[in-house]
């Protein structure tokens, strides 16, 4: 395997952990909060937003 590939793939999954653990907290905060609040919806917002980057992230890894 090449440096570079290694590189690569070092890169990805390290971004993969960090968009995981994101979207963890996000969905341990979201299940703090009536799904009838504003506030609920901003999280699904950016829940949303985490999971488009992870799925980029598979395609672009692909």
């Amino acid at each position: 395997m090449t440096d570079a590939r290694q590189m690569k793939i070092q890169w990805i999954t390290a971004e993969f952990k960090r968009l995981n653990a994101q979207l963890s907290e996000l969905l341990e905060q979201q299940k703090q909060i009536p799904r009838e609040s504003y506030d609920w919806w901003q999280l699904q917002d950016l829940i949303s937003e985490v999971e488009d980057e992870i799925e980029a992230l598979v395609f672009t890894s692909s």
